[in-house]
């Protein structure tokens, strides 16, 4: 499985579209960053170890978990956002995305961020830059939910659930990554149909080669076949790919129908 079933085989993305990078933490979207940049797409200047950019990543700070505690969804609309707050975040994300591009030097090329919590706002993106694609990474949601990385869910389980975190942190990792991976695809199957592109983090490792050229295919971006070669020879998979199977069979069970709708649904037996 390469690609989105909900994404038009025919679809290309114009090149000064802007390209959104989102998921749940922990995905493997750094690499992806990485082959944009290595194609030609300037993908922000301050960064921050993870390739995140410091201004995206402080405005996500400020705004999402307002956003989620008014409206408990991913696939909100606008209108569901109190006014007050929703001017606010419009006028801090328009003040980011400037600050973002201060440095693009390219004359208008093509151009993209990767910022893992862009999954919790994109009707505000879309607000803004209204033709760009989104390229929403997914890893199995049993092996995110033992995941070392679970900022967004100490952040954002309370906003989107209105009930504190447990100490036992799966179960609840693995409805997180459901409902926000769910709802995301949802609001983009309603708005962007056609500029949307499921990536599964399984795929991109097993067959990097094709799964990047489907990738590049889809944004219209061109490439050399030896610069294919490089990335497709850089990404090395995680080792804990499957460390779910590991687990006592009642606590897997557990955090599997916690998931389950989402693991049918992006092709997770």
């Amino acid at each position: 499985m390469i690609a989105s079933p909900d994404v038009a085989r025919e679809a290309r993305i114009a090149l000064l579209s802007p390209v959104l990078i989102g998921a749940s933490g922990g995905s493997g979207t750094r690499v992806l960053r990485d082959a944009l940049a290595a194609a030609g797409f300037y993908m922000g200047y301050d960064t921050l170890g993870t390739g995140d950019s410091v201004e995206l990543a402080d405005f996500f700070d400020r705004q999402i978990a307002p956003v989620l505690a008014a409206t408990h969804r991913v696939d909100y609309e606008l209108d569901q956002v109190p006014p007050a707050l929703r001017s606010r975040v419009q006028l801090d994300l328009e003040a980011t995305l400037a600050s973002y591009l201060q440095h693009h030097t390219g004359g208008g090329g093509a151009w993209g961020l990767k910022g893992p919590r862009t999954l919790f706002m994109l009707p505000f993106f879309h607000e803004q830059l209204p033709d760009f694609a989104f390229v929403q990474m997914i890893r199995d949601g049993r092996d995110m939910a033992l995941s070392g990385n679970q900022g967004q869910l100490r952040r954002y389980h309370e906003p989107l659930h209105g009930e504190t975190l447990p100490p036992d942190l799966a179960v609840p990792a693995a409805r997180l990554w459901a409902k926000a991976n769910l709802e995301a695809a949802d609001w983009c199957r309603h708005h962007i149909a056609g500029r949307h592109w499921v990536l599964r983090y399984e795929d991109l490792c097993r067959d990097p080669r094709a799964t990047l050229r489907a990738l590049f295919d889809f944004l219209g971006a061109s490439f050399a076949p030896d610069l294919l070669e490089r990335l497709a020879g850089g990404v090395k998979p995680s080792a804990g790919i499957g460390r779910w199977r590991q687990l006592d069979p009642v606590k897997a069970r557990a955090i599997t129908e916690a998931a389950r709708p989402a693991l049918a649904r992006f092709g997770y037996s």
